[in-house]
Formats: C-alpha cells, structure tokens, sequence
C-alpha cells in the first residue's frame, strides 16, 4: 500500500511541475505557476514522508 501511495505522489507531483512549466512559458501567468510548483512540492514532500514511515516500519 505504502508503494502505491509514494508512486501516486510522484505522479502528482510531476502533473503539477509540468502544469507549472506550461502556466509559465505558454500562459505567462506566475500566479498560477506558483500554484502549482508549491502543490508539486507538496506532493514531494508527501512522497518523502511516506518513504521514511515505510522504512520506519
């Protein structure tokens, strides 16, 4: 279960820095990149922390 999740965050997180690239460079928008960079970063941050109680267990 705990393998799932990590690859599910890392899926989300890809999704969101790839939003944030195209909000950037095609719609020109820096509010809506650092929308989504933070909530890829999130999801980084999830990932990691699913990782350290994987191995805490």
């Amino acid at each position: 279960m705990n393998r799932l999740l990590e690859v599910t965050y890392y899926t989300g997180a890809g999704l969101f820095f790839a939003q944030a690239v195209w909000d950037r460079f095609v719609y020109d928008s820096r509010d809506l990149f650092i929308e989504h960079f933070q909530t890829g970063l999130l999801f980084l941050i999830l990932a990691s922390l699913s990782r350290l109680v994987s191995k805490a267990k």
